[in-house]
């Protein structure tokens, strides 16, 4: 059984677990109702550049939007319940530059699927909320170098498992219309890079899969958004 296939069984099960905990908890219902958030942002990481003269480090954030849903659980204490939120995250970037001599495009897609149990404190119209969990990502990258004498593309994807965090606040304006803002950062757990081709001038190849326990750069990501309760 090759790791592909071990990765997609993987999955699978969290979807599965995902499914179960939802109906399980479905019946308890808290002092909230069920919630469906958008949100935009930023996902900023460290990442590593280079030009003609050296190579350097620098933050980077990309724009970010987020599509919650959000599940009252448990009730803890009377202003206080533990809540189950899936989310889904789009990102992208590109960094491109073009003068007479020389052409390159590189881009990059994100996306990111998350289950966060969250303890949520309330106080009148005000929820503070703290999470964590797990989430896992695919980002597709697409490269793309001419100058006049030569052509350089090349492609990847890259699948990564984090370990979530987040810290959160949410405001009700009406019964069932609220803002909120929360603050996101993800760490690394596993990554993995497949699918990985090239091609320069005319000759083409592919590289080896690379897999890698927590050596991926961690991501935060500040929001903010609006939701709905129902």
């Amino acid at each position: 059984m090759n790791l592909k296939l071990k990765n997609l069984k993987f999955i699978r099960k969290l979807f599965v677990f995902a499914l179960f905990a939802v109906v399980c908890t479905q019946s308890a219902f808290s002092k909230d109702g069920k919630s469906v958030a958008l949100k935009f942002g930023a996902s900023g990481y460290e990442g590593k550049f280079s030009d003609a003269k050296s190579t350097y480090t620098r933050t980077t954030y990309n724009p970010d939007i987020q599509l919650q849903f959000n599940l009252p659980a448990i009730d803890i204490k009377e202003n206080c319940f533990l809540a189950l939120g899936f989310s889904y995250d789009l990102s992208w970037a590109r960094y491109s530059s073009s003068d007479l001599n020389v052409y390159m495009d590189d881009s990059v897609f994100s996306h990111i699927f998350s289950l966060m149990p969250e303890l949520v404190f309330s106080k009148n119209d005000l929820r503070f909320i703290v999470g964590t969990g797990f989430g896992f990502g695919i980002n597709s990258y697409d490269y793309e170098y001419k100058t006049t004498s030569s052509k350089e593309t090349s492609s990847r994807k890259e699948y990564h498992f984090f370990w979530n965090l987040e810290a959160g606040l949410k405001y009700y304006l009406t019964e069932n219309f609220s803002l909120l803002t929360d603050f996101a950062i993800s760490v690394p757990v596993y990554s993995m890079i497949r699918d990985h081709e090239y091609s320069k001038n005319g000759s083409s190849g592919t590289y080896a899969d690379i897999s890698s326990n927590g050596t991926a750069v961690m991501y935060f990501s500040p929001k903010v958004g609006i939701c709905w309760s129902f």
